[in-house]
């Protein structure tokens, strides 16, 4: 996408800040969606046998709760098919619908990714939250960032998000770092409001700016620029509201004084999705914590 790739040095200007020490870890977007089908058993097997240091996945849950791997409420009807091997004609909403019968019903990885197109086809049913925390268990050193799918009108609740996700993940007691990230701020809060019940912490970062799915990327690059540079737009007062402890954020919406003030306040800073080298080369100089690209250890 020319266009928005010609704002970059636009929205990475940075003048007069000194570069930050150390490098930030590299995450599997998704678990590597250029070389494998996004959110499956195949790109978590790939990206932790790869060495990743971190994995980014997303999560939703089923009509009877299951949290499963899925970036949207309803299957992608360009990557899913039906279990034998037909086009699917009518949304399948997840929420409408137990695992069981996802399972029974669909499988997903079964055509080319148009994004991706190089990345291998293995169909599969969804793989679940339960199954990701054990394949976690043999590989302690590698984070995982949830990045947890409430959609109003057509999810559970977030409350109902935060119980069947933080208590898969406190029972099994993992040594891993993990953090959770969305859009919204209930969300956050609901996840925050459980930890405390619990008298655990958790890590919440706020996934910054919001991209409607159907949404131009390039229009809201550009309005959100504006907007935060008229001062109409402030990350660090919604991740307040949302009681964040950090920040996921848009790479075309970067604005290194920004970041350098979720620094100074202690709270962390990912950016997403980094596919491009030169890109990368320069995030790598701010007070970031995590670069997640789709590229298992990034771009080369």
């Amino acid at each position: 996408m020319p266009l928005l790739r010609s704002l970059a040095p636009l929205l990475l200007v940075g003048c007069g800040f000194l570069d930050a020490p150390g490098d930030p870890a590299w995450y599997a977007h998704r678990g590597g969606a250029a070389l494998w089908p996004e959110n499956s058993r195949t790109s978590v097997a790939g990206a932790l046998a790869a060495g990743v240091a971190g994995i980014e996945v997303d999560l939703f849950l089923t009509g009877d709760r299951a949290p499963v791997l899925a970036h949207d409420p309803y299957l992608n009807p360009t990557t899913c098919r039906t279990a034998d091997d037909q086009e699917i004609t009518d949304t399948v909403w997840l929420m409408e619908h137990t695992l069981d019968e996802l399972d029974a019903l669909w499988r997903c990885g079964t055509a080319p990714d148009p994004d991706f197109p190089d990345a291998a086809v293995v169909p599969d049913t969804l793989m679940t939250f339960d199954e990701l925390i054990e394949a976690l268990a043999d590989h302690p050193d590698v984070s995982v960032q949830l990045d947890v799918k409430y959609t109003e009108n057509v999810s559970h609740d977030p409350e109902v998000f935060a119980a069947e996700i933080l208590e898969r993940w406190w029972a099994a007691d993992l040594p891993n770092f993990m953090f959770l990230s969305g859009f919204s701020r209930e969300q956050s809060r609901a996840f925050q409001a459980r930890a405390r019940r619990e008298g655990r912490e958790v890590e919440t970062w706020l996934t910054w700016p919001y991209f409607p799915p159907e949404g131009n990327e390039v229009l809201q690059a550009i309005g959100r620029e504006f907007a935060a540079t008229g001062g109409f737009s402030d990350m660090l007062a919604a991740g307040e509201d949302a009681e964040a402890t950090g920040f996921d954020v848009a790479w075309q919406l970067m604005d290194r004084r920004m970041v350098e003030a979720a620094a100074d306040r202690g709270m962390g800073v990912a950016v997403w999705t980094v596919n491009d080298p030169k890109l990368a080369k320069t995030l790598k100089k701010w007070p970031v914590d995590v670069l997640i690209s789709d590229y298992p250890g990034g771009p080369k």
